[in-house]
């Protein structure tokens, strides 16, 4: 088996992603879609329009009216279900790094737990030290605190474990221009897709998994703060009184970028896949 990764944006608007690449402004995203076969599908079928029964239906192959998930930290009732168990099962190494609301459990590779279910063990073991630093900065992000004492472990396992000079640069920054301006840190988000990415590549190539799962919540994220500011006219709820970032709804781009510039490298075989509520 050709060694496959499946890249989970999550809601991203199909809309909006053609009309930026039509814009240039996400050429290594164009690259990826260009270089790929394209499906739109129809969720007419599905109860409950949520990227959180969305993911476990995609993984699983199960509809929502039969795998019964309506809301985040449900994945027990797909346990051990989807996949990347399947894969197992005959014989792969696989990893999952963040894929919403399923519960794997320990694979022949690695996993990551998506950080809203939060009670999951991420395996093998030594990845705590960077799950619950995610945990924290998920959801603790609205009050824009983290937890300094998950921060050392978390430090200290990316410095082992594929943190990028590239990437530690821009974190330093990004910690540099909040000390001047904390009006900057909507773009925390960047910060950690492309910490978990470099570790995700890591893992990767550490367990020579021939499937792996690699979710990004960075848009949604940004998306859920500043669409209404972006497009006020597609809303009939004025848009809340915030400054609105310059390119939040292109915050796909760093990843795609880390993921073109590594393709080759991996010889892998892509696969881009994106859960949307928009209409």
């Amino acid at each position: 088996m050709r060694r496959t990764i499946q890249i989970e944006f999550n809601e991203l608007s199909p809309t909006l992603i053609d009309e930026f690449i039509q814009a240039g402004e996400l050429p290594n995203f164009r690259r990826l879609r260009d270089s790929s076969e394209v499906f739109v599908t129809d969720a007419a079928n599905e109860i409950n329009l949520e990227p959180w029964v969305q993911w476990p239906t995609l993984h699983t192959g199960i509809p929502d009216r039969d795998h019964g998930i309506q809301h985040l930290g449900e994945a027990d009732l797909v346990a051990g279900r989807g996949i990347a168990r399947e894969l197992a099962a005959a014989g792969f190494k696989v990893g999952v790094f963040g894929s919403m609301n399923l519960d794997y459990g320990p694979l022949d590779g690695f996993v990551v737990p998506d950080p809203w279910n939060a009670e999951l063990t991420p395996h093998p073991a030594e990845l705590k030290a960077f799950t619950d630093f995610v945990v924290s900065a998920v959801q603790e992000n609205s009050a824009e605190q983290l937890d300094k004492r998950a921060a050392l472990p978390f430090i200290a396992y990316l410095t082992t474990h594929g943190l990028q000079p590239a990437t530690a640069r821009a974190v330093v920054q990004q910690l540099i221009d909040e000390r001047r301006d904390p009006g900057v840190k909507w773009r925390r988000a960047f910060a950690l897709d492309a910490m978990s990415y470099d570790v995700f590549r890591k893992l990767v190539r550490r367990h020579e998994v021939a499937f792996a799962t690699f979710f990004s919540n960075s848009t949604a994220h940004l998306q859920h703060y500043y669409w209404r500011n972006f497009r006020p006219e597609a809303f009939s709820v004025p848009s809340p009184p915030r400054t609105m970032p310059r390119w939040p709804m292109r915050s796909c781009r760093a990843t795609a970028t880390k993921i073109a510039s590594s393709d080759g490298s991996w010889r892998t075989s892509p696969t881009i896949g994106w859960c949307s509520s928009a209409r």
